[in-house]
């Protein structure tokens, strides 16, 4: 329904946009092509956290233009949290702006978490070595 709500609104009001949404077998090959804009969208970014009652979970639309990146909005509903960001302009956090840490060395840096939805064949981290 989530995506239903947010690809109609899209092509409502861009009709000749392409969208390349999680939920619907996204086909990558859309983002190849870019002549035309295109819509990138996970409508419920933690579908598992989602569906097991955890509030992890958010909103994540992008905004693509001749192959770049022109704007995003994520919405965190139970934290009550919508970050959002355009080339030029810098990010929000609730309206409020917000800017990078500063860090220049990734140990010292949170860059990406995520954990696969199944765990079996996965090879170990680092050379199965701890760093």
């Amino acid at each position: 329904m989530a995506d239903e709500f947010i690809t109609g609104a899209i092509r409502k009001a861009f009709p000749d946009h392409r969208i390349l949404s999680e939920e619907t077998l996204p086909d990558l090959s859309l983002a190849e092509e870019v002549e035309n804009p295109l819509w990138i969208i996970d409508p419920i970014d933690g579908t598992v956290n989602y569906a097991y009652g955890h509030p992890q979970v958010a909103i994540s639309i992008a905004y693509a233009d001749r192959g770049r990146a022109q704007a995003g909005v994520v919405h965190a509903p139970f934290a009550g949290e919508t970050f959002r960001a355009s080339r030029g302009d810098g990010a929000t956090l609730n309206g409020r702006t917000i800017r990078h840490s500063g860090a220049t060395d990734l140990r010292q840096s949170l860059f990406a978490t995520g954990f696969p939805y199944t765990k079996d064949n996965l090879a170990p981290c680092c050379g199965g070595s701890r760093q």
